[in-house]
């Protein structure tokens, strides 16, 4: 087929130029008229089309194929047949595959957070019931370099039909990345594609694939029968833990392999994260331990020892000085025991006094109050007297110590001591005004009144249809999202888990104080409910994320209806900005960076037609799931990605650099 197709039209489709050719596919980019639009389409082979067999396999797998709708799989819009090619369109991405990446080993990070987008979309697709059969480095597109889109659903099982392994060759799969039981033809299950991430895992840390020779017959010999080469032999950056996780994927026994891709990508991030904080634990400086600053003529690291607190040599004891000592230790015993059971005594038998009863004043009970109610930035009197009254009413004792894992509160506590006739009635007070702005837990939330607005969109996503109307009760949102420092307060409790120090770009992020006020990344949706619940939230409902973001007049973007680039986060483009940077691109509430920082987990589970059942009234999502939602889009995302409608949904262990979140609250 080679340039024969440029210049052809497949059904609606120019053929323009030819991006790439594989075993199973030739890949080219075409312009679609009808929507204005280029997309890519895979033509297969002609011999595939001279068998009927394959023919109706081929209508069947790419109808499964489409339905597949994940953020780390690329979207199939259409396949169709012309003549004797049967080919498969869609989204044309510009960048290049994880293999043109390949050939040096990458860092942690990196690997981790590619490893754990393509494991997502596997889990996803596994419990569609749909295995890949061909995950390889060619098959994972790199949109920017950093995100993941899986490809090539299904091809490699359609193929099986019309070819077989052969000595020259194989025909279903690539022999560098097969499992064993893929190679001796067995039946396969979703572990097949664990151990073929494995070996991506593999070659992306040490920088080759496991096993290489001549002919792919003699790879694949060795995937069945040849013991796995060390990981750390090949790099000895690798820490032991991260090559415990290879070496499992890599079992050749699929029964003792991980079970899903999930649970892959998790035991990565656990490992690279535990082996993290164990090398700044080693290079720390202990207590006794100096490092000199280095100077221009060396280079060495000089050390010090702190002089002993005394001499590092026993004093010796002259001779009979062991009896002496040990008689005056045994009197020094009988005389404690003597005073012990006098005061016991003298305890027992003096009066006691009267147990006073429990006592309260305004400052327990307001600080009481700001754990639960928060401060107010601009208090009111009304305000004031409504918190009093519910402390008041609310302590009946002297509250204990507030113990250091709480979270932070920052209401002033006045020490005023009540009078008991002067305790007010409890009122319900009036619900704050759209947009109020008040501090709880450390952080400003701005309020969002009760009401109904209008939901989704008929011109995004097929997910964001039908458009509906909800009624929610009112609630309080993060005014931005939860940035370094405030989580910082949650791992130094002992509640939440130190997350990977580096961003996109920025080998220091969570632990350099310049971030501070950015936000925290590479927060799975399990590490933004803690952290939530630590702080006295919750995560927001998908629902309340939209209106928060979109208010009740339907607009596009959270400042309007005309995209405006101007009003994203100041200093976006290849990382993170800081947060609420742009006030100018506040939502109809005042809620901040809404568009284009990261993507911020909710509460929801992901259906994709989950609009056309929604209740009218408070909705909560699906009751169970595969993948939870995030809403916001992302900082190099364009104005398509960032609308106020735009959906999308990850597996809840799912952990990268463009993964933060914001809490919410009841009012």
């Amino acid at each position: 087929m080679t340039g024969t197709l440029i210049g052809r039209t497949l059904g609606q489709y120019e053929i323009r130029q030819e991006l790439g050719r594989g075993g199973m596919a030739t890949v080219y980019k075409a312009y679609q008229p009808s929507l204005g639009r280029y997309v890519a389409i895979k033509v297969l082979p002609p011999y595939h089309a001279e068998a009927e067999t394959f023919i109706a396999r081929f209508d069947r797998e790419a109808r499964a194929v489409a339905r597949l709708e994940h953020p780390h799989i690329l979207p199939i819009y259409d396949f169709g047949r012309e003549g004797d090619l049967s080919y498969i369109v869609t989204k044309y991405v510009e960048g290049g595959t994880l293999k043109d990446y390949l050939g040096q080993p990458f860092d942690l990070q990196r690997a981790t957070s590619i490893v754990s987008q393509v494991a997502s979309a596997l889990d996803y697709a596994h419990d569609q019931g749909i295995i890949h059969r061909d995950v390889k480095p060619s098959n994972v597109l790199l949109d920017h370099g950093e995100w993941a889109l899986l490809t090539d659903f299904g091809l490699a099982k359609m193929a099986g039909v019309s070819a077989r392994i052969t000595g020259s060759g194989v025909g279903i799969g690539t022999p560098a990345y097969m499992s064993p039981e893929q190679g001796q033809g067995l039946e396969v299950d979703r572990r097949s594609d664990v151990y073929s991430l494995g070996v991506i895992l593999y070659e992306m840390l040490t920088g080759r694939t496991p096993y290489e020779a001549d002919s792919p017959l003699s790879v694949m010999v060795q995937h069945i029968t040849k013991p796995l080469p060390s990981p750390r032999e090949a790099n000895p950056a690798i820490p032991v833990a991260v090559e415990r996780v290879i070496i499992k994927a890599l079992v050749k026994d699929p029964a003792y392999r991980y079970a899903r891709a999930g649970d892959l990508a998790v035991a990565l991030q656990d490992a690279v994260s535990k082996s993290k904080e164990a090398s700044q634990a080693k290079a720390s400086p202990s207590a006794e331990t100096v490092t000199k600053a280095t100077t221009p003529s060396s280079t060495r690291e000089q050390t010090r020892k702190t002089p002993p607190s005394r001499p590092v040599e026993p004093t010796k004891t002259p001779p009979g000085g062991k009896r002496i000592a040990a008689a005056v230790i045994t009197g020094i015993v009988i005389l404690a025991l003597v005073a012990a059971a006098c005061v016991t005594i003298w305890t027992l038998a003096r009066p006691k006094p009267a147990t006073p009863a429990p006592t309260f004043t305004v400052a327990q009970a307001l600080t009481a109050t700001a754990q639960t109610t928060g401060a107010v930035t601009t208090p009111s009197p009304v305000a004031t007297a409504e918190a009093t009254a519910t402390a008041l009413v609310a302590i009946t004792e002297t509250p204990t110590a507030t113990p250091t894992t709480a979270p932070p509160t920052d209401t002033p506590t006045p020490t005023v001591t009540p009078s008991p006739t002067a305790m007010p009635t409890p009122v319900s007070p009036a619900e704050p005004a759209a947009g109020t702005i008040k501090v709880f837990g450390g952080t400003e939330m701005v309020y969002v009144p009760s009401g109904k607005f209008t939901m989704g969109s008929d011109s995004g996503d097929p997910d964001e249809s039908p458009v509906h109307t909800v009624y929610l009760d009112g609630f309080w949102i993060d005014r931005t999202e939860v940035t370094n420092a405030a989580f910082q307060k949650c791992v130094e409790a002992g509640a939440c888990s130190r997350p990977i120090n580096s961003s996109n770009t920025r080998d220091n992020y969570y632990n350099n104080p310049t971030f501070a006020d950015y936000p925290v990344i590479y927060m799975n949706h399990y590490d933004a409910e803690g952290y939530c619940r630590w702080v006295g939230k919750r995560l927001p409902s998908e629902a309340e994320w939209e209106k928060a973001a979109r208010g009740t007049d339907g607009r596009a973007w959270p400042w309007g209806d005309t995209f405006d680039a101007g009003k994203l986060g100041i200093g976006r483009g290849e990382d993170t900005a800081r947060a609420g940077s742009n006030p100018a691109g506040a939502s109809p509430y005042g809620a901040l960076d809404m568009a284009g920082n990261v993507l911020e987990w909710v509460a929801d589970w992901y259906a994709p037609d989950y609009y056309a059942q929604s209740p009218e009234r408070n909705p909560q999502g699906p009751a169970t799931g595969v993948d939870n939602v995030l809403r916001g889009g992302r900082w190099w995302d364009a104005e398509y990605d960032l609308r106020t409608t735009r959906r999308w949904h990850l597996g809840s262990n799912t952990r990268t650099a463009y993964l933060g979140f914001r809490c919410a609250r009841d009012r």
